[in-house]
């Protein structure tokens, strides 16, 4: 019996834990993704600007035009029809 109500709460215990680490490696990979998609942002802006491509990165993933939309702001995007 007593090794019935260990073996049950090492079970709980071991499923906690998975479900925790499984939680922050997912904050972990947004914060790499926000991370990425702002470096992106800065590359291009400094090129644009200036032409320097000293800070930030160029998209080497290819990920920035369909992952990083949801990082842009959208309280300054004027749509024809969203009045």
């Amino acid at each position: 019996m007593i090794k019935t109500c260990l073996s049950i709460a090492f079970s709980l215990f071991l499923i906690s834990a998975l479900l925790l680490a499984g939680a922050m490696d997912y904050e972990d990979a947004v914060i790499e993704e926000i991370r990425y998609c702002n470096d992106v942002a800065l590359w291009r802006h400094n090129q644009m600007t200036t032409g320097s491509k000293q800070y930030g990165h160029p998209d080497y993933k290819g990920i920035y035009a369909e992952v990083c939309r949801k990082y842009e702001p959208q309280d300054q995007l004027l749509v024809a029809g969203d009045r």
